[in-house]
């Protein structure tokens, strides 16, 4: 009888596979996780899916590095070492005698068969190709393997190993897409044991934000710059609120905390969050929208104080379960939809039939939130879910906020379109008005989309961070016209290549020196372990300057880069 470890947010949920019992245990971080000798397999004899799945997590868990120079690294049981490298990490998953290489891999051993298909994957099993293995855990969707599949890989100098359940120290999780899938060779390791249960996955990490949307900051004391707020993941699962003051050159003064809300009260992955002053008292709060247990959905608030610091999080609305709301269908926005001075939520859900509908829940006085109301609907099958980024500004300069979408075409155009708000707070049909043609070959994967008044006129704009094949990070400006529609796209600073890790930085929007016009900061995790901040200023024609450093965490500090939400 073995047991299954489930991996993610760095604790562990044991579970007895053959029993119904469970029994929970929390790990530190950088704990070891021990299987009992009787449990354990030896090297290169019979082992479980489920323990080559632990073994791999145990280097996630470790915050084992990739390196081709370094010191080989121990496995779970401390008795054997295996290079820090992809092949490295499938060796010891699979608790192999020796650390193959890649092209080892590729060809024949008694310790590894090859599979008929890609199709074919189990968890634990490997995929290998010219340079580069790695480990398969899970599918998306298992009845749709298209979808893609969930990981472990292991990459890059100085990075932990990317997992299927977070993302590592540069801010990346193990999955590949269909079509990556299909440039590598399925192998399994012979040996596997019959006599468990091959093991379900554990489900799917809830979504949080779109990584390639860039969060909105706000003025969180009352002084007319925008700041910089945190929620940080604390080991022992609590979960406190900072704040970092802009100051009038536009940098960040240090981060200080404010409320905290308790150990295991509120899930990491089970809520999203959005910025506005729900109360109209110009000050910006926090507000959240939280996936219950139960399967109902509840709206919070978290107000601003005078010195920027946050209050605890207060309920004002609940969707009940009934209601059968699918938490990986919601996206969630904010901005004042109906122009009377408090900011609103806007959700845009995917209904079954892959029509996509945009709601309106409008902020009261007391910072709470009223019932999501429904106004446009994109049809079914006309706007796919996963091809378009969202952004909410006020797009026409009338004082309500708006809906804007960057879409990408199935030719490889990309398309910006605007739902325009209307004095309910509800929205019209998205309109078109920029085309990026397919001939431009923007990636839809380099681009980071965000939005402001960048050059102060009274109508947002929409911003772009967009990567290139060389690694270089150019800023890019569309402003908003009269009609609410967006202009062409134009480049201003550009971080030269290499000089940034596309994962390595999370990004805000806000006007943090307090000149009219927005500004693009970002937080940078450096390669020694140390936290930044930077501030790029917009000028008058919407552009942006270098981005200048203001505030450094030192890595004495152990900030865990994925344990940090910017706002």
């Amino acid at each position: 009888m073995r047991f299954f470890a489930a991996r993610g947010n760095r604790q562990y949920t044991t579970r007895l596979i053959a029993g119904a019992a469970l029994s929970l245990a929390v790990i530190g971080a950088n704990a070891l996780l021990t299987i009992s000798p009787a449990e354990a397999s030896s090297i290169n004899g019979p082992i479980t899916r489920t323990e080559m799945l632990d073994r791999a997590q145990n280097w996630v868990d470790r915050d084992i590095t990739y390196t081709q120079t370094g010191t080989w690294a121990k496995d779970v049981d401390g008795s054997h070492t295996y290079r820090r490298d992809c092949s490295g990490l499938v060796s010891m998953a699979w608790h192999l005698s020796q650390s193959y290489v890649t092209d080892q891999f590729q060809g024949s051993n008694a310790m590894w068969t090859t599979l008929g298909s890609i199709n074919d994957f189990q968890p634990g099993d490997a995929m290998v190709r010219s340079g580069h293995i790695e480990l398969f855990a899970f599918w998306k969707d298992k009845n749709d393997h298209s979808k893609g599949a969930y990981v472990y890989s292991f990459n890059s100098d100085g990075q932990t190993v990317q997992n299927p359940y977070a993302n590592n120290n540069t801010g990346s999780r193990g999955f590949n897409g269909w079509d990556d899938l299909r440039t590598y060779k399925p192998i399994r390791r012979t040996g596997i044991e019959a006599t468990e249960p091959t093991p379900e996955p554990e489900p799917e990490p809830t979504p949080v934000a779109d990584p390639n949307v860039v969060q909105l900051s706000g003025d969180f004391n009352g002084d007319g710059r925008d700041d910089a707020a945190m929620l940080y993941l604390h080991k022992d699962s609590s979960i406190e609120l900072f704040t970092s003051l802009a100051n009038a050159s536009g940098g960040f003064g240090a981060y200080f905390g404010s409320y905290k809300l308790p150990a295991n009260s509120w899930k990491w992955n089970s809520f999203r969050t959005i910025v506005g002053d729900f109360n109209g008292d110009g000050r910006s709060d926090l507000g959240a929208m939280y996936y219950q247990a139960d399967g109902s959905i509840t709206m919070h608030t978290a107000l601003a104080n005078t010195s920027g610091g946050f209050g605890a999080f207060t309920g004002s609305l609940t969707v009940p379960a009934s209601a059968a709301w699918k938490w990986d269908a919601i996206r969630l926005t904010s901005g004042d939809f109906n122009g009377d001075g408090r900011d609103d939520a806007a959700m845009l859900y995917h209904h079954k039939d892959d029509s996509i509908e945009l709601f309106t829940s409008l902020g009261t006085t007391s910072g709470g939130f009223g019932t999501f109301t429904g106004s446009y609907k994109i049809p079914a099958n006309a706007w796919t879910w996963d091809s378009f980024r969202t952004i909410a500004g006020d797009y026409n300069g009338d004082g309500r906020s708006d809906l804007a979408a960057m879409y990408y075409q199935a030719d490889g155009s990309i398309t910006m379109h605007t739902a325009l708000a209307n004095t309910s707070g509800g929205f019209g049909a998205f309109t078109g008005s920029l085309t990026v043609p397919a001939s431009a070959y923007w990636k839809w994967d380099s681009v980071r989309l965000t939005t402001g008044d960048f050059n102060g006129d009274g109508r947002d704009d929409a911003g772009m961070l967009y990567r290139y094949k060389d690694e270089s990070i150019e800023l890019f400006t569309s402003l908003g016209n009269a009609s609410g529609g967006f202009g062409s796209f134009t480049g201003s600073y550009k971080l030269p290549a290499n000089s940034w890790k596309w994962g390595s930085f999370k990004t805000i929007t806000g006007d943090h020196n307090g000149d009219g016009r927005s500004d693009v900061a970002a937080m940078y995790y450096q390669a020694d372990g140390s936290i930044t901040m930077h501030t790029a200023l917009a000028n008058t024609s919407g552009g942006f300057g270098a981005f200048t450093g203001s505030l450094t965490v030192p890595a004495s500090a152990s900030w865990y880069w994925d344990a940090i939400r910017l706002l």
